[in-house]
């Protein structure tokens, strides 16, 4: 699906643009799942105690990359963007590993059968939608106007973009 996803989000790119577009979807993608784990093996270690590893796991993915920016210098290429996508996916798996490894260890990390007729579990799922609509709502809603400022000006693309950073900074 990232072919269609990239020509819809991005269809003025060129045929060479577009085929690194779907490449690094391809490979940028697994970092939600990696994100999503992180958190929640996080929270599963500050519920536990464990305050030291979860506040530092994130050292691991800013190492990575300052070791490779300062180690790979030069022009920016193809196989350049590649390298520091790969380190960036790379980083996020090891952050996943480095928080559940540990919580195996000490068993608060366990598989078990979700109680699905629980009254918490079902609680969470009537919240669930509108948690996740309030959540991806910003990134939607910039997506859309990507999509279509390119076809006001391209200067309207760079201004739209500073003004969700400044609007998510602040």
């Amino acid at each position: 699906f990232a072919p269609q996803v990239i020509a819809w989000f991005a269809s003025g790119l060129s045929d060479e643009t577009a085929t690194l577009a779907v490449l690094l979807l391809r490979m940028l993608l697994p970092i939600v799942l990696c994100s999503g784990l992180v958190y929640i093996f996080t929270g599963l270690s500050q519920i536990h105690e464990h305050f030291l590893l979860p506040s530092g796991v994130s050292v691991i993915s800013n190492c990575l990359l300052i070791i490779l920016l300062a180690t790979h210098r030069g022009e920016v290429t193809r196989s350049s963007i590649l390298l520091y996508t790969a380190v960036y996916t790379i980083s996020w798996l090891l952050q996943v590993l480095v928080l559940f490894v540990p919580g195996l260890i000490r068993h608060y990390i366990r598989f078990q059968k979700p109680l699905w007729n629980s009254l918490r579990f079902r609680a969470a799922l009537r919240q669930m939608p509108g948690a996740m609509t309030g959540a991806w709502l910003l990134p939607v809603s910039l997506l859309i106007a990507l999509r279509f400022a390119p076809y006001i000006s391209e200067s309207h693309v760079a201004a739209y973009q500073y003004a969700y950073n400044l609007f998510v900074i602040l």
